[in-house]
């Protein structure tokens, strides 16, 4: 329950690079550019971190590995779920053998296997699994120095997005969104990715040297509605809890604040129902999860909509980025939603500005 995030968090920023900000442009030559660092207050600090992401989870399984209470099982698949005759989850069927638990926590990403086994998914709506597949493909450069310094730089085409996220002071990462006809039309797959780069007119100049460090990895498609985030026995956290788009890159962001409210809503649990009982904690039970996974993500949900909207109508996307190159203070405000504001705090006025252009 007392997962130590502040000394995790010394950690990775020991190894991270320190990130000013971001900067959002057209994919054209004579585009505008919007650039913001990262607002300074109570809910975050004035800078992002740029590292791997093997290199985080690294850290954070050291961590839990840290905790006397904790027991981590590395390269031990989840088999399936255990059920007793009413249908409640009573644990997990491991390579290692039954594991029996009051409450099983399915954190298996985007495709998440137990969400599926659980019944927890939700079908897309009819006609728009078509307008909503989305997918992602990214690889690791090596590079001489960063080509935008240590900022991230978010690039909106009319079909493909790039996003050139620096990682140290020589590797970077650049990862490719869009729908799978755009990555058809623009002959883009794992294969082709560096040849990608190398035509494309803005990206080569600043790349046109950097060493491909790895081979690159494709996810998608990235929606993944669901019914809900409990039930007897279990509950979902992070993208197995359902997805929008990784378009705003906040993924790991509500992923640790789901967590956190995972662990505190099953000690409060626990607690109530007994410590030294052995039965599956009941939905009901779990609602206060519930209730903070909708808080948690019900803001950056919205504001990934609305830039989802800008990516589809590209003079949309022009429009409100000139605006905003205008008004770094409006990007500062949308920056903060991003790191846990409520989206009530952005003014109206800067809505008005933000569609004005």
């Amino acid at each position: 329950h007392s997962f130590p995030t502040r000394r995790s968090s010394d950690l990775v920023r020991r190894i991270a690079l320190p990130l000013a900000g971001i900067t959002f442009a057209v994919d054209a030559d004579d585009a505008p550019a919007a650039f913001a660092a990262f607002p300074d207050d109570a809910r975050a600090p004035s800078y992002g971190l740029g590292v791997r992401r093997l290199d985080f989870d690294a850290l954070l399984v050291d961590a839990v590995r840290a905790q006397p209470s904790a027991t981590v099982l590395e390269g031990a698949g989840a088999r399936g779920l255990l059920r007793r005759d009413g249908g409640a989850v009573t644990g997990l069927a491991t390579d290692v053998g039954a594991i029996d638990a009051r409450v099983v926590v399915a954190a298996d990403g985007l495709r998440s296997r137990l969400r599926a086994a659980l019944g927890l998914g939700r079908p897309r709506r009819h006609g728009a699994a078509e307008r909503d597949s989305r997918i992602g493909l990214r690889a690791h450069l090596g590079v001489a120095a960063l080509p935008f310094g240590p900022r991230v730089r978010v690039v909106i085409g009319r079909a493909l997005e790039y996003y050139v996220t620096p990682l140290s002071s020589t590797e970077l990462q650049l990862a490719v969104l869009g729908a799978p006809a755009a990555f058809a039309r623009a002959g883009l797959s794992a294969a082709t990715f560096h040849d990608h780069l190398r035509a494309h007119p803005r990206l080569d100049p600043l790349l046109a040297d950097a060493a491909m460090l790895d081979r690159p990895l494709g996810a998608g498609p990235f929606r993944q509605p669901v019914a809900g985030v409990v039930t007897d026995g279990a509950l979902l956290v992070g993208d197995a809890a359902g997805y929008v788009d990784a378009i705003t890159g906040e993924g790991i962001g509500a992923a640790l604040r789901q967590g956190l409210a995972a662990g505190e809503a099953i000690w409060a649990a626990c607690a109530g129902a007994g410590m030294r009982s052995r039965a599956p904690l009941s939905a009901a039970a779990l609602a206060p999860y519930r209730r903070a996974h909708a808080a948690i993500v019900r803001d950056g949900d919205r504001l990934t909509e609305l830039v989802l909207l800008l990516a589809r109508h590209p003079w949309l996307a022009r429009r409100a980025i000139a605006s905003l190159a205008r008004r770094p203070a409006v990007l500062q405000h949308l920056l903060r939603v991003h790191a846990g504001a409520p989206l009530s705090s952005v003014p109206l006025r800067d809505w008005a500005l933000l569609v004005a252009g």
